[in-house]
């Protein structure tokens, strides 16, 4: 059977209108309509403002659109705050460029926050309107800010790219393998920053770049910045991380939260949601170094089983359990998809063949709980999830899916680990 095509989106024949803009989408884009009722999605607006907007795209239920000319601007509208210079005109005026993913760079904080929890809810609110647990009552959380809306990052990763000859090191562009140059980046520590334009500024640093190659900077409390190209060095010594729990041990390429403040907010909501199950064993799945698995210890759980794919973050979460006087731990190193049920079933008979008085915590990637992963855990006894998500559409599609086998929400919260952009991490509490 031949494969049917996808139609292609069509330039629309009115292709100017002004219109308001009633909402912020997921992703960022501005929310309108068109006088034929479709829905139009516009970047770089705020809620309430009115704009000349230019249809650049139709599609079958929606537009694409861009601003040409905003009317009615938003009282809660600022000045960029994530722009780099770019260069200069032929008159020699230095002109700026907005950073690549910072979709609320013209958002007060306060009106990001605003907007990122109305997002989040929604997504809640209709997967529980779609479940069974309908009829329950959830418990929205205060949402956490981040104390700085820049300068937070303690990690930053640049590309470079031959371009005819100049070698470009910098962001990608939105849906683009272009680059914008990056001379330093608003959102990273401001140590990153000066390691960055030192490199910059060094003769024949440009020269030591590859194209296709990352340049990444990675920094903590303990160790300072280091750098690598593309990877680190085999053996290389690992990093001191250091949170509320007190310093965590982390391979330099390691997963590890880019926001320390919030991070030590979450660990602190991860231990009072683990208190309040008080459960007698908690396996934790995508465990990294054990971050969470030393949160479990601190609400008194003894027995914990971590599991994660990455096999150099299995070593320092052993080593961070022992450090803090944990000696019922046990580390899997294998893909979730794959090692998880088996993972589990050994913990259960640990358990005397039951885990009906034990919890999970999951802090899977963007694409959310895989399938079987999934079915491994409504197959169980466990009796509870602890669920940390950087994807608030995929945890609402896992809810829905979890809620046909009797887990219900029982609380739930945002916390803005990533400000200026789109992203935002949440904690959500689910029980059967």
């Amino acid at each position: 059977m031949a494969k049917k095509r996808k139609k292609k989106a069509k330039k629309p024949e009115n292709p100017k209108i002004e219109m308001e803009i009633s909402s912020i989408a997921y992703g960022g884009k501005g929310v309108g309509r068109a006088a034929d009722g479709k829905v139009v999605f516009v970047p770089g607006v705020l809620p309430d403002e009115v704009a000349l907007v230019e249809l650049v795209k139709e599609h079958s239920d929606y537009y694409d659109g861009k601003v040409v000319e905003l009317t009615q601007a938003s009282k809660n509208r600022v000045d960029s705050s994530c722009m780099v210079p770019s260069g200069a005109d032929n008159t020699g005026k230095e002109y700026f460029v907005p950073v690549p993913g910072c979709v609320y760079q013209n958002f007060s904080y306060k009106e990001e926050m605003k907007v990122k929890n109305a997002q989040f809810t929604e997504f809640i609110e209709r997967a529980v309107a779609d479940s069974e647990s309908s009829d329950r009552e959830i418990r929205f959380e205060q949402p956490v800010a981040s104390p700085k809306d820049l300068n937070y990052r303690n990690k930053a990763t640049f590309h470079a790219v031959d371009d005819k000859g100049d070698m470009m090191l910098g962001y990608h562009e939105e849906g683009s393998h272009a680059i914008v140059e990056m001379p330093e980046c608003p959102l990273s520590h401001p140590d990153i920053n000066a390691a960055l334009r030192e490199f910059r500024e060094t003769k024949g640093f440009r020269k030591t770049l590859r194209d296709g190659m990352t340049l990444t900077f990675r920094r903590t409390e303990h160790d300072g910045v280091l750098f690598w190209r593309n990877n680190p060095k085999k053996n290389a010594s690992w990093l001191k991380e250091s949170t509320v729990l007190g310093n965590i041990s982390v391979p330099q390429a390691g997963f590890f939260q880019v926001n320390p403040p919030v991070a030590d907010i979450l660990i602190e909501r991860v231990v009072a949601a683990v208190a309040d199950f008080a459960p007698k064993s908690v396996f934790d799945l995508y465990c990294g170094c054990g971050l969470f698995s030393l949160a479990a210890a601190k609400a008194g759980v003894e027995c914990i089983a971590g599991l994660d794919s990455d096999r150099d973050a299995i070593p320092a979460a052993t080593y961070n359990a022992k450090t803090a006087g944990l000696s019922d731990a046990t580390f899997f190193s294998k893909i979730a998809e794959r090692g998880f049920k088996g993972a589990l079933a050994d913990h259960n008979e640990k358990m005397g063949g039951t885990l009906s008085d034990s919890i999970i915590i999951v802090d899977p990637p963007r694409a959310g709980l895989a399938r079987n992963v999934k079915s491994t855990i409504t197959n169980s006894d466990l009796k509870g999830i602890v669920y940390i998500s950087c994807s608030p559409d995929t945890l609402s599609r896992d809810i829905r899916e979890l809620a046909k086998f009797g887990f219900s929400v029982r609380s739930t919260g945002m916390l803005d680990m990533f400000p200026r952009t789109s992203h935002f991490e949440s904690l959500t509490i689910l029980e059967r």
